[in-house]
């Protein structure tokens, strides 16, 4: 199924992040993939919901322009040294504020 098939079987022109979320871990693909979650909503049961669904980062969508940078220049370099799980997982815990296990 495709992204477009999804809105239009829900009849709707868009999808939360959580949708998107829960329609890809529903997906089978060849490899794994490291998904996250970058949301101008700062709720922790949504979160915790994110994380659920499998993201490994939940960023806040930052007010400056140069912040939101710092944010894609740290994600190109996680994905460029081939970010593990375990890793991932402690990113999303420090990208809420959550002490590493």
């Amino acid at each position: 199924m495709q992204i477009k098939d999804l809105r239009e079987s829900r009849g709707e022109v868009r999808l939360t992040a959580l949708e998107l979320l829960d329609w890809v871990r529903q997906q089978r693909f060849s490899h794994p993939l490291v998904l996250g979650v970058l949301s101008g909503v700062e709720y922790e049961p949504q979160i915790e919901k994110a994380v659920a669904l499998g993201a490994k980062f939940y960023f806040i969508k930052p007010d400056r322009l140069n912040d939101l940078v710092v944010i894609a220049r740290h994600l190109a370099e996680k994905c460029a040294a081939g970010l593990g799980a375990s890793e991932a997982s402690a990113e999303a815990d420090m990208a809420m504020g959550l002490p590493n296990n």
